[in-house]
């Protein structure tokens, strides 16, 4: 897998807002675990083998950055950073048995995270929010990583990919999400409607799921 990092020049960012509201239009499952701040992700959409793999996530995001974010990130020096990111994003892929042609660290508005490109199998990622000390922009910075990393993974599954034990409607669900793409509906449009379609969903829940065990 070729990694691509730069725009790494940043000081110390200042806090970061990163209230996200995250309403629906219609009632999530009863069973739904809400997070830190009142978003709901419900385990239902992940499969067992989904939940085993988060779990081997959280521990692959310790190994890479610590097995205490406020105690081990504040330490780690811009480079250190950078290469923790390459490093965490090598391993999951191949604990994901996926590949990315490249990974884009750019700084962008705070309230980018980053994103995936089905086009050119790219993640650019928001790099305000690894050069912070401020720990819950750290938490989102990788929760990002394993977001878009899903998205990564959910296209090579509608591609073949069969070491993901995916249920053939689980499946059929997302190549509805984006098949044709137009089918998808990006945030900037409808960002209530974003959030429920089936490949969000499923990212959402995945990445709240792998980063519970990160402290």
């Amino acid at each position: 897998m070729s990694v691509i990092l730069f725009y790494l020049a940043l000081a110390a960012a200042t806090a970061i807002s990163l209230g996200v509201e995250w309403l629906m239009n219609r009632p999530m499952e009863p069973d739904g675990e809400p997070d830190s701040s009142g978003h709901i992700y419900d385990p239902k959409v992940l499969s067992e083998q989904d939940h085993q793999i988060a779990q081997q996530t959280a521990e692959t995001i310790r190994q890479c950055f610590g097995a205490n974010l406020s105690e081990s990130v504040p330490k780690m020096s811009a480079t250190q950073r950078a290469d923790a990111t390459k490093q965490l994003i090598e391993e999951l892929c191949g604990l994901y048995h996926i590949s990315i042609t490249s990974v884009n660290l750019v700084e962008m508005t705070q309230n980018e995270c980053g994103s995936y490109s089905t086009k050119t199998g790219s993640i650019t990622l928001n790099s305000i929010y690894l050069m912070t000390n401020d720990i819950a922009a750290i938490r989102e910075f990788l929760n990002t990583i394993v977001h878009e990393l899903r998205h990564a993974v959910q296209l090579s599954i509608l591609q073949g990919n069969d070491f993901w034990q995916t249920s053939p409607e689980t499946a059929q669900s997302w190549h509805n999400n984006l098949v044709p793409f137009s089918h998808y509906i990006q945030a900037s449009r409808n960002f209530k409607r974003y959030a429920w379609q089936p490949v969000e969903r499923d990212a959402a829940a995945f990445a709240y799921h792998s980063l519970k065990g990160v402290q």
